[in-house]
C-alpha cells in the first residue's frame, strides 16, 4: 500500500514557507477554499468572506497583493494550481498532468477567481480600501507551461512545490522539476508536524494550530 499525502499536509508545508519568508504580499487559500467554490451549495459572497477574511484571514490588503495561490482538486482524482499573478497581470493554470480538453479546469479557475474578486470588492466597500476593478477577473487565464510529471501520483507534491518556490517556477517553468529528495523531505516535514485534530480541519497554522496527518489510499486522488 503506498502513502499519500492528505490536502491538509500541503497546508501545513504552505504554511512553513509562509512563516520563513514572512510572505505579506502572497495569499495562500486553503485547498477547501475552491472546493466550497466548485461545490453545488456554494454560498453567498458574504459567507466567503466571513470565512477566508474575517475569521481564518487568509486575505489582505488587495492593494498590496502580489500573488494569490488557490490549489484546486479536479472531481478528486488530481490536483494543480490556480495563481494570480499581479505584476504579470496574468491569471494561470498550472497543472503539472494537464488534461486534454482542458476547458473543465479553465472554467474552474473563472469561477475561483470571480469569487475571489467579488470579495476583494466587497472589502474594499466596507474597509475604504483602494480597489482597482481591472483586476483580476479581466485578465487572460493562460497555461503556464510546466514540465510534466513523470508518474500518476505526484500532482500534489508539484502543487507544494509550485507555491513554495513561485518566483524560481516562473523564471523557468520548462525546466522545473523536483528533486529526487523532495517526496522524502515532504514525508519528513509532514511527520515532524504536532497532530492536532479539533472539530473541522483548518489548514495553515499562521493562523491557528492544525491538524495534519498521512493516510492510506489506494488511489491518486489524494495529495
Amino acid at each position: 500500500m503506498l502513502v499519500w499525502i492528505l490536502d491538509v499536509v500541503a497546508g501545513a508545508l504552505t504554511c512553513e514557507a509562509m512563516d520563513h519568508r514572512k510572505e505579506c504580499h502572497r495569499w495562500y487559500f486553503p485547498s477547501r477554499f475552491s472546493r466550497t467554490i466548485l461545490s453545488s451549495d456554494s454560498q453567498s459572497i458574504d459567507v466567503y468572506v466571513d470565512l477566508f477574511a474575517r475569521k481564518y484571514p487568509f486575505m489582505g490588503d488587495a492593494c498590496n497583493v502580489r500573488q494569490i495561490f488557490v490549489p484546486v482538486n479536479d472531481r478528486n482524482f488530481h490536483w494543480f494550481l490556480v495563481v494570480m499573478d499581479v505584476p504579470t497581470k496574468k491569471t494561470y493554470i498550472v497543472d503539472s498532468l494537464p488534461s486534454v480538453d482542458q476547458t473543465l479546469r479553465e472554467d474552474m479557475a473563472t469561477k475561483i477567481v470571480g469569487v475571489i474578486e467579488a470579495m476583494c470588492k466587497h472589502i474594499a466597500a466596507t474597509n475604504a480600501m483602494i480597489y482597482d476593478p481591472s483586476w483580476p477577473h479581466s485578465r487572460p487565464i493562460e497555461h503556464l507551461p510546466v514540465r510534466r510529471q513523470p508518474n500518476l501520483y505526484d500532482c500534489g507534491l508539484y502543487v507544494i512545490a509550485y507555491q513554495r518556490d513561485w518566483d524560481l517556477l516562473l523564471e523557468n517553468p520548462a525546466t522545473f522539476g523536483l528533486d529526487r529528495n523532495y517526496r522524502r523531505h515532504v514525508l519528513s516535514c509532514s511527520v515532524h508536524i504536532t497532530i492536532q485534530v479539533n472539530g473541522e480541519i483548518s489548514l495553515y497554522g499562521k493562523y491557528q494550530k492544525n491538524g495534519h496527518f498521512l493516510a492510506n489510499a489506494p488511489c491518486s486522488s489524494h495529495l
